[in-house]
């Protein structure tokens, strides 16, 4: 081609036109050199004669032209050759406005150095421009146009002077921004009020604002973008609809990484976001914004949400956040899945939100807050997270309605999951481990369900407070330091079918109302399987409970059904409770090493327990304690088998066997002993050290002794006692034994003490019927059969009355004075019927027929033996040494020599008509 010269420019030009006038060529491209002006070259440009479609910078010489600023009004292209640069400086003179200038549709603009400018290129309402390969320095802008349909800017190098957006679009359409390299400038790229854009494989560095700012703009895509130290943003995006921001490098932004504001339909996808000062994404305001696959690295949060609507954030990965991994604030219809979190402040941060989904989040090493923190929401579902290391909280919910807790992996913590002040909460099929604090905390809450959870290795497992509607189910819980599930002020609270091991406490409640634990197995615990106190209302039943320090202890409770529970090896009581109106009933209590059961209450009901292998009580109720029911309980191999203290406790119906030491132990005042059934090798069936108590219809077998009482003003009626020592053993006073059936191997009763009263009992024995050591006892209506004596007296002023007694040795003997002796039967002993040893005793009415030895033995003086029967003694009726004793109207037989016998003086025979042997002493 031709190498043109202004001075014969006007002839070349002619041979150019005439050249193509005759070939029929209608195309033409134009070359300049340095020494043309722009003046020289808009006037080439502005000649219509000519048909110019290319223009050719050349470079003959350095390849500077300067002080170019040129309007395009033709459809061209303008080309260089390599190294060509234009400065918007002419001797001196600049910087000029542009370089060019287009207002001709189909301008492409290719290769060119532009240097001083304030723009580059501007272009205005026209169509199909191309601006490449172009390098531009110390400019404000590559490029600022408007109006322009089909525009492409590529393969441009923009290194600015820090004043303007290097690329400012408004109001184009169909624009292709790629492989540009921006650098130094105000803003990247700035693009509004435009349609299908498409910015890609862009390097933008040291920008003072955005790297990309796109603003109403629709069917947008900014891709494999590069985008290093901006002041601002490394893309914004405001009023989009249909937007890709897709696979992009965005480090160091003042701002950041990526802001969405009042945009729909917008996809941020693939992108790596490193050092923003803000968030590596930010969206406001905007419906419809799907962030995923994005890795984004230290920064202040990793992507933040506020005002929006149907978010769905997926698949990032945020690594050191200062702030936070996820801030969501008043959004509604968000999903946060699969990302992975690490290294931050705040993990996921929902605020005053609907309807969000955080599910399948790794968040691991947090510091300072939590990992999922969750404020002021309705309708979440957090499921399916990994949480580890973190030194807050694993998962926080304040002040939200129906929250879904599920399938989360928690560890390493400070709480696994903290609920505060909200309502409708699930907590399901989590794995709580290794937390610092509480595997689960809960304050102010109505309505939460807490169900198959696995809660392992945390300093405390469940910690309730001051709420209401709780239901823990299913769940295994163990091996924490202090309490498996601890609750405080609550109320309405459902406790079933868990696994509690190994902590402190395994249940702890306290300050209650409507609690109820079912069908839970608690095992293991340092102190009490179950421990409730100051609650109201309950039921306790059918949980297994083994080696804990206490199985159930109830501490001022009132109204419990504690029911139907088995509970082994208790280092204390099985079952402990302190208060009124309860029902203990149907459970099973075995090895405890305390007491199988534990009242220290009033009012209490306790029945058809099965206690067993207690090393203290099978049943205990403590002193000052009124009106206990208890009945129908097994006590079994236990050391005491019923200990009773207090008053008015009602003890019926029990059936003990083989307790160690006693059978039942009553150290109260008017309790009622009744109908129990007592058996074995224990060393007392029933002991009584307390005043006025009731003991009927027991049945009493195989002990040492049947009934022991220790104290005074008892009663002991129609009670059958089978003993090997002793059937009724009395140490005390004004005690009532009446109509007892009573057959023992050594003594079938035995009183030490004064004004007892024995009536109506039947005695069997091997050894002696009945031993009275005492004063005013009375001994009456009793029916005796002995081996050994029937009746032994030692003391004075007793009356023994209506008794029959068949005794191998002395029917009645007795040591006092001023005792009566009437109306007894006492025939056919192998010894004396009656033998006494004292003075002033009264013996009248007796029938003493048929003994082996004498009739009626009297040692003493002024006894007075009147109206007895003494017949067919085989060695003498009566026989009496003594003096003053008054003997008459007694029967004594056909044979004289076996009637009476008398030692002593100044002894009176009245209305007896026999012959006396009498030696004068």
């Amino acid at each position: 081609m031709f190498n043109l010269n202004r001075k014969i420019f006007v002839a070349i030009m002619f041979f150019v036109i005439v050249s193509c006038s005759l070939s029929g060529v209608s195309a033409a491209t134009f070359y300049v050199n340095e020494s043309w002006t722009s003046d020289d070259i808009q006037v080439l440009l502005d000649d219509n004669t000519l048909n110019v479609t290319e223009l050719c910078f050349s470079k003959l010489g350095s390849g500077i032209y300067s002080g170019i600023s040129l309007d395009i009004y033709r459809s061209i292209n303008i080309i260089c050759d390599v190294g060509v640069s234009l400065t918007g400086y002419d001797n001196g003179v600049g910087p000029l406005g542009y370089a060019f200038s287009i207002f001709e549709d189909n301008v492409n603009i290719t290769g060119f150095i532009l240097t001083d400018y304030l723009i580059g290129v501007v272009a205005s309402s026209v169509d199909n421009l191309k601006i490449s390969n172009n390098v531009v320095s110390n400019c404000d802008a590559l490029i600022e146009a408007n109006d322009i349909n089909n525009l492409i800017i590529t393969n441009n190098t923009f290194n600015g002077n820090g004043e303007g957006n290097a690329i400012n679009l408004d109001s184009v359409n169909n624009t292709t921004i790629s492989n540009n390299s921006i650098s130094d400038s105000m803003g990247g790229i700035n693009l509004y009020e435009s349609n299908n854009a498409s910015i890609n494989n862009n390097s933008i560095s040291n920008i003072g604002g955005d790297g990309i700012s796109l603003d109403n703009v629709s069917n947008v895509k900014v891709e494999d973008n590069k985008i290093d130290t901006t002041q601002g943003n490394g893309i914004t995006i405001n009023d989009i609809e249909n937007g890709n921001i897709t696979k992009n490098n965005i480090s160091n932004s003042l701002g950041s990484g990526v802001q969405v504001d009042s945009s729909k339909n917008v996809n941020i996808d693939g992108n790596n976001i490193d050092g923003a000062e803000n968030a590596g994404v930010s969206v406001s305001e905007s419906n419809k914004v799907n962030v995923k696959n994005n890795n984004v690295k230290d920064t202040a949060y990793g992507i933040s949400v506020d005002s929006s609507m149907d978010l769905n954030i997926e698949s990032n990965n945020i690594d050191s956040t200062s702030d936070g991994g996820f801030y969501v604030y008043d959004s509604n219809n968000t999903n946060i899945s699969k990302n992975k979190i690490k290294n931050y402040n705040e993990g996921i941060n929902v605020v005053s939100s609907k309807n969000i989904n955080i599910a399948e989040n790794t968040i691991e090493d947090g510091f300072s807050s939590g990992a999922i923190y969750i404020e002021s929401v309705n309708n979440c579902l957090v499921s399916g997270n990994v949480i580890t290391r973190g030194e807050a909280n694993g998962i926080d919910v304040w002040n939200s309605n129906n929250t879904n807790i599920t399938y989360n992996a928690i560890s390493g913590t400070l709480n696994g999951i903290s609920l505060l002040e909200s309502n409708n909460i699930n907590v399901k099929s989590n794995n709580l481990t290794n937390n610092e604090a509480y595997a689960l905390s809960v304050d102010y809450l109505n309505n939460i369900n807490i169900i198959s959870n696995i809660l392992k290795n945390n300093e405390n497992s469940i910690e309730i407070m001051n709420s209401n509607n709780i239901l823990i189910d299913s769940n295994s819980i163990g091996t924490s330091n202090s309490d498996g599930v601890a609750i405080t002020s609550s109320n309405m609270v459902n406790i079933s079918n868990n696994n509690i091991t190994n902590n402190n406490y395994g249940i702890y409640i306290e300050k209650g109302d409507s609690i109820f634990i079912n069908n839970n197995n608690i095992l293991n615990n340092l102190e009490s399987a179950i421990s409730i106190e100051n609650t109201l209302y309950g039921a306790i039943k059918s949980n297994i409970i083994k080696n804990n320090l206490y199985g159930i202890y109830l501490d001022n409770v009132m109204d419990f059904t504690v029911s139907s529970n088995k509970i082994y090896n208790s280092k204390e009581d099985g079952i402990h409770i302190y208060g009124i109106e309860n029902l203990i009933s149907y459970n099973l209590v075995s090895t405890s090493f305390g007491d199988g059961i534990g009242i220290d209450g009033s009012y209490n009901r306790i029945h058809g327990n099965n206690i067993s292998n207690s090393k203290v009580y099978g049943i205990y109720t403590y002193p000052d304690r009124i009106s206990n029911e208890v009945y129908n309980n097994l006590l079994k191999n236990n050391k005491i088998g019923l200990g009773i203290n207090g008053f008015y406790n009602n003890i019926y119906s029990n059936k003990l066997i083989n307790s160690s030491s006693i059978a039942i132990e009553i150290g109260g005042k008017y309790n009622f002993i009744n109908k129990n059934l007592i058996s074995g090798k224990n060393n007392y069936g029933i002991k009584v050290d307390g005043r006025y108590n009731n003991i009927t219809r027991n049945m009493v077998s195989g002990t040492e002794y049947g009934i022991s009482i220790n104290s005074n003003s008892n009663r002991a009626v129609y009670n059958n006692i089978s003993a090997k020592k002793y059937g009724i053993f009395i140490v005390g006073a004004n005690n009532v034994i009446l109509s007892n059936k009573i057959n023992v191997k050594n003594i079938s009763v035995y009183i030490k003490g004064n004004s007892n009263f024995l009536s109506k009992n039947n005695v069997s024995t091997k050894n002696r019927g009945i031993s009275a050591y005492g004063n005013f006892n009375k001994v009456i209506d009793n029916n005796i059969v002995s081996k050994s004596h029937g009746l032994k007296f030692v003391g004075n002023k007793n009356k023994v009355n209506n008794n029959n007694v068949k005794s191998k040795v002395n029917g009645i003997i007795s040591h006092g004075n001023k005792n009566s002796f009437t109306k007894n039967k006492i025939s056919g002993n192998k010894k004396y019927g009656l033998q006494s040893s004292g003075h002033k005793n009264l013996i009248s009415r007796n029938i003493a027929n048929k003994n082996k030895n004498h009739g009626i033995k009297v040692n003493g003086d002024k006894n007075k033996v009147t109206e007895n029967s003494a017949k067919l003694c085989e060695v003498h009726g009566i026989k009496i040494s003594g003096d003053r004793n008054i003997i008459a109207g007694n029967k004594l037989g056909k044979k004289t020599n076996k009637m009476i016998c008398l030692y002593g003086y100044k002894n009176k025979f009245q209305k007896s008509k026999l012959k006396v042997k009498t030696v004068m002493m």
